[in-house]
C-alpha cells in the first residue's frame, strides 16, 4: 500500500527559526538548529508537518497544510524575503508489500496556491 508525508519547510544556515516560529505562531512546528544534534550537519529546520493519515492522498495532505498557511500568506512572504523561499516536502512510497508506480497528480489550482506562497514543490519517490 501506498504511503504519503507532506511538509512546509524552511531550511538554511540563515533562517531564524525562533523568528519563524514566533511569526507564524504555530504551536505543531519542528524545529532544529545546526549543532542541536552533533552527530548531524543538517541546517537549521522550522518544519510543519501535515497532520494527516500517511495514507491519504497526496494533495490532501497539501491542501491540509494550505489550508493552516494561507491565513498567514503576508508574514511568509515577509519571512521569504529574510530567508528565501519555503518547499513543500513530499515523499511517496509503499510498505513494501507489492511494485507499486507512484504518481503525483496536482489540479492547476493547487500548484497556483503553492506558488502564490513563493514556495517550491519538492517530489521524494521510495521503494
Amino acid at each position: 500500500m501506498s504511503w504519503t508525508r507532506v511538509c512546509f519547510r524552511y531550511v538554511g544556515d540563515a533562517v531564524d527559526v525562533e523568528r519563524v516560529s514566533f511569526t507564524l505562531g504555530l504551536p505543531r512546528a519542528i524545529t532544529y538548529r545546526r549543532g542541536d544534534n552533533p552527530k548531524s550537519r543538517a541546517p537549521n529546520s522550522w518544519i510543519l508537518e501535515s497532520n494527516l493519515s500517511e495514507y491519504d492522498e497526496l494533495e490532501t495532505h497539501i491542501w491540509w497544510l494550505l489550508d493552516e498557511l494561507l491565513p498567514l500568506k503576508n508574514d511568509i512572504l515577509q519571512l521569504n524575503a529574510e530567508f528565501g523561499n519555503p518547499s513543500f516536502f513530499c515523499t511517496i512510497g509503499n510498505d513494501g508489500e507489492d511494485e507499486a508506480t507512484h504518481v503525483a497528480n496536482f489540479r492547476p489550482e493547487t500548484i497556483a496556491t503553492i506558488a502564490s506562497l513563493q514556495a517550491s514543490l519538492l517530489l521524494s519517490f521510495s521503494g
